[in-house]
């Protein structure tokens, strides 16, 4: 009888067969392909991290005010009345609202002067610790006179130049500034003792006169009458254009911003200039170097300047 079925080894190369057709119809991916998937897979990666890291960077913000806001509660509750005590707390009232907002920093360059009312002696003298307070223990109660004074008036940064601060005290009347060292003012202390909370603003003249003697410039304020600047070198080619002053040192012309008192470096490698015109923006200077007129310009370079065709 023939036998029509088929054979096992038969079966077995047609199943391999089929298996390796299977696999032959499976599609591999180009080197563009993975390229990309490769590059997608990275934009992915940075912007799961970009959105990481700005989740970190606002939850620690967060973080920071909260703790600047316990920070401020606990500084303003370090100091609290005593009998036979009068404190202070004293602070730079930035936005001189009369208030001591969490952002805002303390003031330690005051000291508090205590007299009996009417009499020229002072009882007490007290600068400010560094976190601002003034405490003063001791005191019968009873009427007195207080006055506040900047006795740090004379610890400014040695620079180019110089501008001591100038402090006023934020009167509790119409947020009325009145400059430092203040007048004498009466307080009562007390059974429970005396506190008082003080905003200090840095002043800042409304107009400047800017006057230059001895090679030194000067800044005068017109208003109140007094000096309340000054350079620390002799200088050298000194130009003023609106509210920046400019000025040649190191072989640089630097720029003074008169508003910020910041000084920053205009234009670099400038040597062997003396008289010099500078253009009303600053950005360019024109000198003459061995009979011959230069200009040089943040924007465009350096070269020499051609009058009438040469």
């Amino acid at each position: 009888m023939q036998d029509f079925l088929p054979d096992v080894n038969d079966l077995k190369i047609n199943e391999d067969k089929k298996i390796v057709a299977g696999l032959s119809k499976k599609k591999t991916l180009s080197k563009k392909q993975i390229t990309r998937l490769a590059i997608a897979g990275v934009f992915g990666l940075l912007i799961f991290f970009g959105v990481l890291a700005s989740f970190l960077e606002n939850r620690d913000k967060k973080i920071v005010i909260e703790k600047e806001k316990e920070s401020l509660n606990e500084r303003a509750k370090l100091i609290e009345k005593k009998p036979g005590q009068m404190s202070w707390l004293f602070y730079l009232d930035f936005n001189e609202n009369n208030s001591f907002d969490y952002e805002e920093k303390v003031f330690s360059g005051v000291s508090v002067k205590v007299r009996k009312p009417g009499e020229a002696q002072i009882l007490r003298t007290m600068p400010a610790n560094v976190l601002g307070q003034v405490i003063i223990d001791d005191l019968a109660e009873g009427e007195y006179e207080i006055n506040f004074d900047n006795y740090a008036k004379d610890n400014f940064n040695e620079g180019e130049f110089s501008f001591p601060g100038m402090y006023q005290i934020v009167r509790d009347e119409d947020n009325f500034k009145e400059f430092l060292p203040s007048s004498w003012q009466k307080v009562i202390l007390d059974m429970e003792g005396y506190y008082n909370k003080v905003g200090v603003v840095e002043y800042k003249p409304e107009s400047l006169l800017v006057l230059e003697g001895d090679n030194k410039i000067l800044f005068y304020d017109p208003f109140r009458s007094r000096l309340i600047g000054w350079s620390n070198f002799k200088l050298q080619g000194s130009t003023l254009k609106l509210d920046k002053l400019y000025f040649l040192k190191d072989s640089k012309l630097k720029e003074l911003d008169i508003k910020t008192r910041i000084v920053k470096t205009n234009m670099d490698w400038v040597y062997e200039v003396g008289e010099y015109k500078l253009s009303s923006d600053g950005r360019m200077m024109v000198y003459k170097e061995n009979n011959q007129f230069q200009y040089k310009s943040i924007d465009c370079g350096s070269g020499a300047v051609l009058i009438d065709g040469n």
